[in-house]
């Protein structure tokens, strides 16, 4: 029987990958460029010619290989995660037509930096698991680095990897990489706040 304490913790899981994977394919939909690792995802989506959920799905397995050695522990939200994301993705890189005209790329851009960074704040605060590229960031930096600059380094590497291999950067890239870590730490203090209110 489950545990009442995990429904919550459950509901929060589902949300955060539902939210994660509209926001992130809202980001990509609006076409002001991508997101530092979207921009390497979508280098492969063209060399492999798979959608770029299918990429993000195969490169957050490869990077949870490099966990191995650094001791992380995997938990069912970060399997779950990894295959839900990609999935909703896809849907709504699918069922949205690219915006035309720059207010309306400058909408989808905005919504889904908020609905992409409430995601991560749900899955976070489930405590079901980490996701790929969070839990690189902590096994690295518990080698005696600041999570700060392993984030910036990890962002970066995987940035110019996507340059190098054709793809491009651009304003769009900018303000995903300046306003999704403080976006989602409100979201993460504001479900905490919420989720210990007394009932």
């Amino acid at each position: 029987m489950i545990n009442k304490n995990l429904y919550p913790r459950i509901i929060l899981l589902v949300v955060g990958i539902i939210a994660s994977g509209i926001g992130q394919g809202l980001t990509i939909v609006a076409d002001l460029r991508l997101a530092p690792w979207d921009v390497f995802h979508k280098s492969i989506s063209i060399i492999l010619n798979w959608t770029i959920g299918q990429v993000i799905i195969l490169v957050s397995f490869i990077v949870m290989i490099i966990w191995i050695p650094l001791k992380q522990k995997i938990g069912i939200g970060t399997i779950l995660g990894i295959l839900g994301v990609g999935l909703f993705i896809d849907i709504t890189v699918q069922f949205f037509d690219a915006p035309l005209g720059p207010w309306l790329k400058i909408t989808f851009l905005v919504l889904g930096i908020l609905i992409f960074s409430f995601g991560i704040g749900s899955f976070i605060c489930s405590g079901l698991g980490v996701g790929p590229r969070d839990g690189l960031m902590v096994g690295i930096s518990n080698l005696g680095f600041s999570i700060r600059t392993v984030r910036i380094i990890i962002d970066v590497f995987a940035l110019l990897l996507g340059l190098i291999l054709g793809s491009k950067a651009g304003i769009g890239t900018i303000i995903i990489v300046i306003s999704v870590g403080p976006i989602a730490q409100y979201s993460i203090n504001y479900i905490k706040s919420f989720i210990q209110k007394p009932a």
